[in-house]
């Protein structure tokens, strides 16, 4: 009988060991996963403070976007002329010439278009106003001739009459004496089958085989052919080509003027 109750006792004893054992257990790996869990880096703190790997490096921020454009290389911009800026249908249109080349090269772009190199970037149509682009450099340019190098939202401080035409550069406003010939005798050779100069390019005008060229005309003639043509020219603004480079008379002038298609002279 008492060999029966020692044994149930032992079993009890071993059972209380055996949730104690499990307790411990338990607890031990609660505490190896709280301090893998949440690591303590204060320790760490004195060898981190010498900086063994160097300094931070320091960030940058890339701010080549809010750079303002570099200015072109000096001459570019004074080998750069503005002759025309013309507006159709909401479309801006802007003639240059560049006059580094040889013969000087003119060009008519609308905005976005690139010719040669050059893009037009922008145009201000009421303020005559244009930048180009070339080589990576804005160019601005201007029908006052000052590049477009005057102050932003200024205007001509002349007024145009020549509002909603086509600006074209036009000859020097420089008053000539009349030709030794007069209009009445011109009329009359021309009458008498002397050949004047008509409104379109001399390759036109030699339909007539039996008729004498320019080249055939008198100097005197000639000179008059040629200041037909360039009042043409200069009515046409610009369709037809650049008004040649030959100063107006005192009559040429003022019929331009009566016409509207220049501004009366200062």
């Amino acid at each position: 009988m008492s060999y029966g109750l020692d044994m149930i006792r032992h079993r009890q004893q071993g059972r209380r060991l055996a949730c104690w054992a499990a307790v411990v257990l338990c607890s031990g790996n609660v505490a190896v996963s709280a301090s893998i869990a949440s690591p303590d880096f204060q320790r760490y703190t004195i060898i981190l403070d010498r900086r063994p790997f160097g300094a931070a490096p320091e960030v940058v921020e890339d701010d080549r976007d809010n750079q303002p454009p570099s200015p072109p290389p000096p001459g570019v911009a004074l080998n750069l002329k503005m002759c025309a800026i013309t507006e159709r249908g909401g479309r801006v249109r802007v003639g240059f010439m560049d006059n580094s080349t040889t013969p000087p090269r003119t060009y008519f772009l609308f905005v976005g278009d690139v010719d040669n190199g050059f893009m037009l970037v922008s145009a201000d149509y009421e303020a005559e106003r244009a930048v180009l682009k070339k080589d990576g450099f804005e160019i601005p340019i201007s029908m006052s001739g000052t590049s477009g190098l005057a102050a932003s939202g200024s205007k001509p401080s002349v007024p145009s009459l020549m509002a909603g035409r086509n600006r074209r550069d036009l000859p020097p406003r420089r008053i000539i004496a009349a030709p030794r010939i007069t209009r009445e005798q011109y009329l009359k050779e021309q009458e008498e089958g002397v050949r004047g100069m008509p409104s379109a390019p001399q390759a036109a005008l030699q339909q007539n085989q039996n008729q004498p060229s320019m080249d055939e005309l008198p100097s005197d003639l000639r000179e008059l052919a040629m200041r037909k043509y360039n009042m043409e020219l200069i009515r046409a603004q610009g369709e037809k080509g650049l008004a040649l480079p030959i100063p107006l008379t005192e009559e040429e002038d003022s019929i331009l003027v009566g016409e509207g298609v220049l501004l009366p002279a200062p």
